[in-house]
């Protein structure tokens, strides 16, 4: 068995998408999102999302 992750996105209409890795990398984040992303990021806190949001103008960063 490999390892993998969900990306669960919420998006501003209430539609819930939950994305499938086999990685947890800064990559997928930067694929997911594609620069097209503004508003609020809540994530868990891991330190890919602070260099995603501080790279992205437009964006805040919540952490749960």
């Amino acid at each position: 068995m490999h390892p993998g992750y969900y990306w669960p996105m919420y998006g501003d209409k209430d539609e819930v998408v939950f994305t499938y890795s086999d990685s947890r990398a800064r990559r997928v984040i930067e694929e997911l999102l594609n620069d097209q992303f503004t508003g609020t990021l809540l994530s868990d806190g891991y330190s890919a999302y602070a260099f995603y949001v501080a790279k992205t103008a437009d964006l805040i960063h919540a952490q749960c």
